[in-house]
């Protein structure tokens, strides 16, 4: 049995986070403070757009332009890969973890 890590309430009531944010009622305060943390906009189309564009510029004649603008659509497509992975990570910790009823700890 799961018990609560806090020293001084060490109680058995755990239940998942998850499962406890969706049992709340609409009108709770608590749906806000315990919502699931807010998944970042996938933009791999946006940043294929960009690339191909620099690869138009680069046939076109302005080659280093172009490659310029490939470049900065490579750096672009490697920060959205590292939002999107941050989020996926907090997702899965917020998915994962467990509050304290009794005393509203989150673990």
């Amino acid at each position: 049995m799961i018990q609560c890590p806090n020293a001084s309430c060490r109680s058995t009531n755990i239940e998942f986070l998850p499962h406890y944010w969706q049992s709340l009622p609409d009108e709770s305060p608590l749906k806000d403070e315990y919502k699931p943390p807010a998944v970042a906009p996938s933009q791999f189309w946006w940043v294929l757009a960009i690339i191909a564009l620099g690869v138009v510029v680069a046939v076109l004649g302005a080659v280093l332009l172009g490659l310029l603008v490939v470049l900065g659509g490579l750096v672009w497509g490697a920060l959205v890969h590292t939002g999107i992975s941050a989020t996926r990570t907090k997702l899965a910790s917020w998915d994962t973890s467990h509050i304290c009823l009794a005393c509203t700890r989150r673990f």
